[in-house]
């Protein structure tokens, strides 16, 4: 997830999770356990009914996550995924990325919470200012 993807103004968040995972799942019933597994994982279960432009910023990245996380994927590389968030919602999103790791997903993860390469990360490359 580099960036957030367009969103629907008529669609609710949940709508548009179950709508992601329709689009990639072989089935229906798959799509809707993926649907909400994704919602529960990420705590999106309470905003299911809102619309996107009602999201505040760390639930618009929570969001954003939860859309990525509808498709299936072996490699997913997430820019700063920790962004607007504080430190409940921090450790909700760590939790996350590393079941995804342990269960055989590659990630590329662009951060600077120490928090989450400490937990996340089995290698780590540190990029220096460009003078």
């Amino acid at each position: 997830m580099i960036g957030l993807p367009p969103f629907a103004p008529d669609l609710t968040v949940k709508d548009h999770v179950a709508l992601v995972a329709a689009t990639w799942m072989a089935d229906a019933d798959e799509a809707s356990v993926v649907s909400q597994n994704v919602m529960g994982a990420l705590g999106l279960e309470e905003l299911g009914t809102r619309y996107p432009h009602e999201l505040s910023s760390a639930q618009t990245q929570l969001f954003g996550l939860g859309l990525a996380l509808a498709r299936p994927f072996d490699v997913l590389i997430l820019d700063e995924p920790e962004q607007r968030l504080d430190s409940v919602w921090l450790a909700v999103v760590t939790d996350t990325l590393v079941k995804l790791r342990d269960d055989g997903a590659t990630l590329v993860v662009a951060s600077h919470s120490p928090a989450l390469t400490e937990r996340l990360a089995d290698r780590t490359l540190e990029l220096g200012a460009v003078v």
